[in-house]
């Protein structure tokens, strides 16, 4: 998975953890180093009015850009994308918006993973680390219906 000398991005990873998935999102980010040609979305259980530091902390442990995203970005390799507390992204028309569910909308995590189904295709790519609702699990299986890959973390190493 690596980088072309454009700097196109090569695959879309959308990551969904609980609120006890920093851990997890540390030891992942440690491991990627730019040029990756990948894009990361990172979703957790942050409540809204709760304060996400998860850029400070994860940032300690990449050269990636962190992206809080507030309104319409555009897409970049080497770039990890983050909502507000709160939200939940969506990849859409070669952007990433924020955007805030209501509780008959779906869940966050599931939600970023049908928006990279749809928009990636089989360049999407889904990680669900920790937790143990089922909240990815439908994003999963749109995601691996467009041909992309899915993984998720070893149920004995969650938190």
């Amino acid at each position: 998975m690596g980088q072309g000398t454009d700097g196109a991005i090569n695959y879309f990873v959308g990551i969904g953890a609980s609120a006890g998935g920093v851990r997890a999102l540390e030891e992942f980010f440690a491991m990627v180093r730019p040029p990756s040609g990948m894009a990361f979305f990172v979703v957790t259980h942050i409540s809204a009015g709760g304060i996400s530091l998860l850029p400070q902390i994860l940032g300690r442990h990449t050269a990636l850009k962190f992206v809080v995203v507030q309104e319409a970005e555009a897409l970049h390799a080497d770039a990890v994308y983050v909502p507000p507390p709160g939200s939940t992204l969506e990849v859409r028309d070669g952007q990433v918006f924020a955007k805030v569910l209501t509780s008959a909308e779906g869940k966050k995590i599931d939600t970023l993973f049908s928006s990279l189904a749809q928009e990636c295709k089989d360049k999407a790519v889904g990680i669900v680390l920790s937790g143990s609702g089922s909240d990815g699990s439908l994003g999963a299986v749109e995601i691996k219906r467009a041909g992309g890959v899915v993984l998720a973390q070893e149920e004995s190493t969650a938190t």
